[in-house]
């Protein structure tokens, strides 16, 4: 039996990218005999239920989670985290972090430190790998402005932080990869280690860019140099991602 688990996965439920459908999700978990899977869909549990009765059925333990922009000092946008509920009270205040970012009435969709605050409970929190707060932030702040940020954020979550990160070769990747181990060793953070999961095989990646393409109103064209995803972000096995 499998003792990997993919912590970050966006299915075809995600509205930016993603094209994994969950039947297929399922039977090549099933196929690599995971004994437990996460959904991670960009700020949305749309097919949460599915997920979870498919699991079950299908002996597997579902992890439901969330990814979700996170809105520091000012109104900035610092990137994404990952929340993954530990329990049904995580996932209701999981669900209150979410509604809360829906009816708000600004023009930035992502949650606030005192939002987090509020709802932290029975929640684990990763740092977002390459597009998450410790990733962006390695790649356009100063290494103490970034430690500054993870420490705000890994603060609110005791002991349920995990610095996370991911090889997926894109741009800039070995640069946010050796800030990120830095900081958790300067700050005592454990490190976890995802794909940012968005399709089941690396022959999917052109699908992916045209959904991402129609999401963002421009032509594939003008995304052939691209540093935003790459083929490598695919269902990987246990000893894919051991490699």
């Amino acid at each position: 039996m499998s003792n990997f688990t993919h912590l970050h996965l966006h299915t075809c439920y995600s509205l930016g990218s993603g094209t994994i459908r969950i039947d297929d999700l399922i039977n090549i978990a099933k196929k690599n005999k995971l004994k437990s899977l996460a959904l991670t869909d960009h700020l949305n549990i749309f097919g949460a239920i599915k997920f979870y009765n498919k699991c079950l059925e299908a002996k597997i333990k579902p992890i439901l989670g969330c990814e979700i922009p996170v809105i520091y000092k000012n109104n900035q946008l610092l990137g994404n985290i990952v929340l993954l509920c530990m329990n049904i009270d995580g996932y209701y205040n999981l669900n209150k972090i979410l509604s809360f970012i829906h009816t708000s009435r600004s023009n930035i969709l992502g949650a606030n430190l005192e939002l987090l605050d509020k709802y932290k409970s029975n929640l684990i929190c990763l740092s977002g790998g390459r597009d998450g707060v410790c990733g962006l932030n390695s790649l356009t702040k100063s290494l103490s402005d970034t430690q500054d940020i993870i420490k705000d954020i890994s603060k609110l979550f005791l002991d349920k932080f995990y610095i996370e990160i991911d090889k997926t070769d894109r741009e800039n990747e070995d640069l946010y990869t050796k800030k990120s181990l830095l900081i958790a060793s300067k700050l005592n953070l454990p490190i976890v280690a995802t794909n940012d999961v968005l399709f089941i095989s690396d022959s999917d990646y052109e699908a992916n860019e045209v959904k991402v393409a129609i999401n963002q109103k421009t032509k594939l064209d003008d995304r052939i140099n691209q540093n935003d995803y790459s083929p490598n972000q695919f269902f990987k096995t246990e000893q894919e991602m051991i490699s």
